[in-house]
């Protein structure tokens, strides 16, 4: 885990505790974009570690992301990125449905669950969550995609090549001029 000591450091740095004492209305605003900073941060330098291959070192960031800001969706949806790159399917479903859990409205967190579901074999619960992001947003490409992948998994090719044609139309249609 090379570049712990560096995290550690920025770590201890960005998470110095604050002065003691009352707070007004302003404070706590002036605190929570702070934290909203440093979770940025954070955030930004894992994906850096992600980039190069460090792993371990992103996911240690992602964790104190996490701390820093628990309800933030990127936070988890990078963390159960990275999680299902390493071939974690279990870490990255609970991740993420915590994640989901915490923002039932991210369509974006449901369908890398779906992915991370499809990986681990899971195809009736990626269904179910590609079913609710397409009841949300019927134009989103990436959950025709999915439930091709699905519908491919239990061997329905007919219905696998109608749901990647159907991506493919909502693709070309966003590339028009």
């Amino acid at each position: 885990m090379r570049g712990i000591g560096i995290i550690t450091a920025c770590a201890a740095l960005l998470f110095a505790a604050p002065p003691a004492g009352g707070q007004t209305d302003d404070d706590a605003r002036l605190d929570r974009q702070a934290q909203i900073q440093q979770c940025r941060a954070l955030l930004k330098q894992s994906l850096v570690f992600a980039d190069t291959g460090d792993n371990d070192s992103a996911l240690v960031l992602l964790a104190e992301a996490l701390k820093c800001d628990p309800k933030n969706p990127d936070v988890f949806f990078h963390t159960g990125r990275l999680r299902l790159h390493t071939g974690d399917t279990t870490d990255a479903t609970a991740v993420l449905q915590e994640g989901v859990a915490k923002a039932p409205l991210s369509t974006r967190l449901k369908l890398l669950l779906a992915r991370v579901r499809i990986a681990a074999g899971a195809h009736e619960e990626a269904a179910e969550l590609v079913k609710s992001v397409l009841a949300v947003k019927p134009r989103e490409g990436e959950a025709h995609y999915l439930s091709g992948l699905i519908a491919l998994a239990q061997a329905d090719t007919v219905q696998a090549v109608d749901a990647w044609h159907r991506a493919l139309q909502i693709a070309l249609e966003g590339q028009a001029p």
